[in-house]
């Protein structure tokens, strides 16, 4: 009895093994996305609005800038068995780009993490809880590490630095999403 259970076991870890997203947890400026997927429509509206600076904009689908090539997405896993969030990164410059990352709560996308930066990491899975996030921006004196949290509804910045060659300065860190 205990055979045809264990082949049942294994069969359903298969097809569960392949009902997940291929994700990644490095993303840089200067590279392309690993494993690429089509932006939802409402992820290009609330990122327009952002740009726009106005929620209540209104926006015409065929003239999105994201939509046209300037941004790519990928799944990513934020926590253990989670595939539910999707990183987008803009590719409008040189060293420099934004990174959006957003949770699929329901039918809808959330944005909870927004910066700009040469690379985004995604640390090392939690045993509980949600990964933590590193965004780097560099210049020619040296990098700014920012360093976020999830609180359960969005990322926060809770540590940032600048690495330069005269040593580590700790300074205060803005929040994107808030604006301060």
């Amino acid at each position: 009895m205990k055979c045809p259970f264990l082949l049942f076991c294994i069969l359903l870890s298969f097809f569960v093994a392949k009902a997940q997203h291929k994700t990644s947890s490095y993303f840089h400026a200067e590279k392309t996305i690993a494993h690429p997927v089509k932006i939802p429509v409402s992820i290009l509206k609330q990122l327009y609005r952002e740009e726009m600076g106005d929620e209540n904009a209104v926006i015409d689908t065929t003239e999105f800038p994201y939509a046209k090539g300037t941004a790519a997405a990928s799944f990513v896993q934020l926590g253990n068995g989670q595939n539910d969030a999707m990183l987008v990164q803009g590719n409008d410059g040189a060293n420099t780009t934004g990174f959006w990352i957003f949770l699929k709560r329901g039918k809808n996308w959330k944005l909870i993490l927004a910066d700009r930066g040469l690379d985004l990491r995604l640390k090392k899975l939690p045993r509980s809880g949600i990964r933590e996030v590193e965004v780097a921006s560099c210049h020619v004196y040296g990098c700014y590490h920012r360093f976020y949290k999830f609180d359960g509804k969005r990322y926060y910045p809770y540590r940032c630095y600048e690495e330069t060659d005269k040593g580590i300065r700790i300074y205060p860190c803005k929040d994107e999403l808030l604006g301060h």
